[in-house]
């Protein structure tokens, strides 16, 4: 019995018979994995990490300012930066007007911002939470951005380039119910 002890403690402390014992298999808390996906595409530009998802403040909006429709609360700016852009040869229908404009070393692009519209006017982002009003969404020169309608073509420089926006509250129709409230819009960068 000593004898087949013994030759058991050497098979178990024998070092190539050890390595061969050693489950080398998945230990629960002991493995993990990695899943990496991508695609690559081209772009002349990227949309910036900051741009991509963005929160508002309106602020607190007193009612006296929404007497009537049309009226508007105070505009808020956002800006939406696009980084690494290419330099290349565009042209570009004007879908509003029809005019062909090009350049030969600036990437072109229009903006669509995507968003249920208000019942009272296309133009209005829809709220929830409260009734009455929308918001009115311009472009930097004032202009009014039409939801579901690609902008004006826009001409981007070659690297950094900032796109300014501005929102505000504005009075509708319908009959005004206070309170807080939410929206949210998309966009998308359409590069030609």
């Amino acid at each position: 019995m000593r004898a087949g002890m013994f030759l058991m403690v050497m098979m178990l402390s024998s070092p190539v018979l050890r390595a061969q014992t050693v489950d080398t298999g998945e230990v629960d808390g002991q493995h993990g994995q990695i899943n990496v996906d991508g695609i690559m595409t081209e772009s002349p530009c990227m949309l910036d990490m900051v741009s991509d998802f963005q929160e508002i403040e309106l602020g607190v909006i007193n009612n006296a300012q929404l007497r009537k429709p049309g009226d508007q609360g105070p505009r808020v700016e956002f800006d939406l930066t696009l980084r690494h852009c290419l330099s290349s040869d565009s042209r570009l229908t004007n879908q509003s007007n029809g005019t062909v404009s090009g350049a030969s070393d600036q990437p072109v692009m229009y903006m669509e911002f995507v968003s249920a519209n208000d019942g009272t006017n296309p133009d209005l982002i829809q709220v929830k939470g409260i009734h009455g009003v929308g918001l009115r969404l311009k472009d930097d020169r004032y202009h009014v951005v039409h939801l579901g309608e690609f902008t004006a073509p826009l001409f981007l420089n070659s690297g950094q380039n900032m796109l300014k926006y501005n929102i505000a509250i504005e009075r509708t129709s319908e009959k005004l119910v206070l309170g807080p409230f939410h929206a949210m819009v998309d966009f998308k960068i359409h590069y030609y």
